[in-house]
């Protein structure tokens, strides 16, 4: 997160505003043959996210902002990445660009995007109910790895550019593209 992705505004490319929060959002997206379907986003002012979900002690990462860590849904035991934000630390310049982001990342529904489950709101925090990469980073596995064969690294970049390519056909522009921020 972190203002990663903007979209220019137009008719065609209007982004819901995230503070109308009804309790459950559809975002329309067209898919390659120009079709409408919705991916189901819940947004939560005031609830309590662990009345839903239980932390684990699995630290996936960190920045400024706050931490992103495993989380499972006390239901069905479903495990999801959740990306905690501390509220103070976010001036209002930033907290918009989050927001705008989150608004973005919504609409975009691709195998080869994160998905966005859930935003949860209280005065502290917000959380991010995120699609679990357990994988790690592109760069730390690049680092790892003593070498990639030609065909595997074929096949990332395929996935990388399906990636940007699905963003662009839906007018975002993601403005922070690095090995860092392509998950396994």
């Amino acid at each position: 997160m972190g203002g990663i992705c903007s979209a220019p505004e137009s008719p065609t490319n209007k982004v819901a505003p995230l503070d109308n929060r009804d309790s459950i959002k559809l975002s329309p997206m067209k898919d390659g043959s120009q079709t409408m379907k919705y991916h189901l986003v819940e947004t939560h002012k005031g609830d309590n996210i662990w009345s839903k979900y239980d932390k684990t002690n699995m630290k996936l990462g960190s920045g400024m902002s706050g931490s992103v860590y495993v989380i499972k849904n006390k239901m069905t035991g479903q495990e999801f990445a959740c990306k905690s934000v501390f509220r103070s630390r976010l001036n209002k310049e930033i907290e918009q660009d989050l927001r705008t982001e989150l608004n973005l990342l919504r609409q975009l529904d691709s195998p080869h995007i994160v998905k966005l489950y859930e935003i949860w709101e209280d005065k502290k925090h917000l959380y991010i109910v995120l699609e679990k990469m357990s994988g790690g980073e592109l760069y730390t596995n690049l680092i790892e790895m003593d070498h990639y064969t030609e065909k595997h690294t074929c096949e990332l970049f395929k996935q990388m550019l399906r990636a940007i390519y699905h963003c662009h056909s839906h007018g975002v522009a993601h403005r922070d593209l690095k090995l860092e921020n392509f998950l396994f």
